[in-house]
């Protein structure tokens, strides 16, 4: 999840902050100037421009993000307009509205060194951006008028080329990975599919005939109810029975890797999970544990929006935070959703548990 203060950048880890960082980009009433820098695609996966040093320059005014090459570079392309777009280890500014954001500037760099000796000018896109001034190339020279015009054209056009280049060169280490991951685990795959097949071979002999699929397939343990009598605040039952779903639902062998991190809990989240029965509870328990270990399976998590339109403005906090709305339940009348805020530095923050068209954030 992105971590940040004023004068660090924020890494783009997961889905979620993708969309997070989307939705506040595209936020009319966003009040900062926003650079993004984009990893390269390869081996390093480290950014050409020093993120810290340009946080720090620019942190009474600026956001700085950093999102990797890959698999989240792609969904954030998926999510916003052509001209917003940013990958192969270039940088782009975002001017705040009512500025347009196409108008901030796209700066390449091809290596850390060259990102070093542009670092200067993509800290003065960002300041340019804050005081309204905007460019569409970025040469510093005195030139005539036309000299300028031909520039532009030029530069444009080495942006296009260099922008398709890189989602090649994405594309085909891609495609190389791909396929070395399906020749490294072929053996293993097709050695499970042997393994799983004498097992049901032999189950199917011990009982004569009929599977035994009920007696091998893993459980998940039953949960305890909230135990909202002992405890004098709500809150504090939720945040165990939380913690006892996280024991149950969580293998022990992926504890490590799926732990409950720190979390908050909003002023009418009790209130609202304690009015549905126990069983609804425990559901929104399990959902809630998902969401918060980033286990989302299918989930469905999307954003709660200020309208029914799909292209509706999502609904925001003064804070900064985004309303995120998860399944509870699905194929059922009145189905459950878990509503929780996003926040600007990544933790979340449970706020009810509505059915379907209550969009109470």
């Amino acid at each position: 999840m992105m971590t940040t203060s004023p004068a660090e950048p924020c890494i783009v880890r997961d889905e979620l902050d993708v969309r997070a960082l989307a939705y506040a980009l595209t936020n009319p009433q966003r009040g900062r100037v926003f650079v993004l820098i984009s990893t390269p695609s390869n081996e390093h996966n480290q950014p050409h421009f020093n993120a810290a040093h340009i946080a720090a320059a620019v942190a009474e005014f600026a956001d700085v993000y950093v999102i990797p090459a890959g698999a989240l570079s792609f969904q954030f392309t998926d999510l916003v307009p052509d001209n917003l777009r940013v990958y192969g280890g270039a940088a782009r500014v975002y001017p705040a509205p009512p500025l347009p954001m196409h108008a901030g500037r796209l700066v390449l760099a091809y290596d850390q060194e060259e990102g070093e000796r542009r670092l200067p000018g993509l800290i003065q896109a960002a300041i340019e951006a804050r005081d309204g001034v905007t460019r569409t190339h970025y040469s510093y020279s005195t030139q005539t008028a036309s000299a300028r015009t031909e520039a532009h054209h030029a530069t444009e056009s080495t942006v296009a080329t260099t922008e398709l280049e890189a989602l090649r060169q994405s594309n085909e280490t891609l495609r190389s990975r791909l396929e070395q991951m399906r020749r490294e685990h072929a053996g293993e795959i097709r050695s499970e599919i042997q393994t799983s097949n004498d097992l049901r071979a032999k189950l199917a002999a011990r009982g004569n005939g009929k599977t035994a699929r009920k007696n091998v397939t893993p459980t998940e343990p039953p949960a305890a109810e909230v135990p909202w009598d002992a405890f004098l605040d709500p809150g504090e039952a939720v945040r165990f029975a939380l913690y006892a779903a996280w024991v149950n639902r969580v293998p022990a062998q992926d504890k490590a890797e799926f732990p409950l991190p720190a979390f908050g809990i909003g002023h009418d989240f009790a209130e609202s999970l304690r009015s549905h029965d126990p069983a609804v509870q425990q559901k929104a328990l399990r959902c809630a544990v998902d969401v918060l270990t980033g286990r989302l399976g299918t989930r469905g998590i999307h954003p709660l929006r200020t309208g029914r339109g799909g292209n509706d403005l999502p609904v925001m906090r003064d804070d900064g935070a985004v309303c995120m709305r998860a399944y509870v339940e699905k194929n059922t009348a009145s189905a459950r959703r878990l509503h929780f805020w996003k926040l600007p530095d990544g933790s979340l923050e449970l706020s009810r548990v509505n059915v379907h068209d209550d969009v109470t954030p």
